[in-house]
């Protein structure tokens, strides 16, 4: 997601979140005739914005330009940091049992924002966090219209399932979002086995997938 690379994303995710990555479906990938280049075929990327206990506060599902996800990450955390505040809530507490206390909340600010998406409201608090300034390239403009689709549809799915945990609203998101399928299969290689991919890593595309795999197991934690 190029929208990471933006240093005010990275900022902001820094100070507010433990961001870690895991590959949840399959896809294949062509190596093409050059022996080098590598063409994926299916796959989708979603970004989860979850509580330390791992129960999914928002989702960001697709590719996003940096105004767009940077403005959905501050959506999910100020969503959260003012109902728990609200509630006197801590993580300690939030382990203890409050889940309830604050998924009807959760829920409402869900709702509120997909009313927003559909009904402006110029006088509503938070309003620049959902109707957000976009990107100033018209060649994004294409990324920015269906960002809004989906976002639309992430708030429709968690007016109902927000707080609940990533195992499951996270499948929800994939299939039902993005039209993917969840599996544990691995990645499809086809073609030349020896190709280099272009990451200019001097692996072949075998080595630099399961590197990658190899990755995610050992960084696995509290998700983004």
């Amino acid at each position: 997601m190029q929208a990471l690379a933006r240093p005010e994303v990275g900022d902001f995710l820094t100070q507010h979140c433990v961001a870690v990555y895991d590959k949840v479906g399959t896809f294949k990938v062509n190596v093409g005739p050059d022996g080098k280049t590598a063409n994926r075929d299916g796959g989708n990327v979603a970004a989860f914005f979850c509580s330390p206990s791992g129960y999914v506060i928002h989702a960001v599902a697709g590719p996003r330009t940096a105004e767009t996800f940077l403005a959905e990450a501050k959506w999910a955390v100020a969503a959260y940091t003012n109902i728990v505040g609200k509630r006197g809530l801590g993580s300690a507490a939030m382990q203890s049992g409050q889940v309830p206390r604050v998924t009807p909340a959760l829920r409402q600010a869900h709702a509120t924002a997909l009313e927003l998406i559909t009904k402006p409201n110029a006088s509503a608090p938070g309003l620049e966090l959902v109707h957000h300034q976009p990107s100033p390239d018209p060649a994004l403009r294409g990324i920015e219209q269906a960002g809004l689709k989906q976002r639309e549809q992430v708030h429709r799915l968690l007016k109902s399932r927000a707080f609940e945990p990533l195992a499951v609203v996270g499948p929800e998101v994939y299939t039902k979002v993005l039209g993917e399928k969840v599996t544990t299969e691995a990645v499809q290689l086809t073609g030349a086995t020896e190709a280099r991919q272009a990451a200019r890593t001097g692996q072949s595309l075998v080595e630099f997938y399961n590197g990658k795999a190899a990755d995610a197991n050992a960084d696995k934690g509290p998700r983004k």
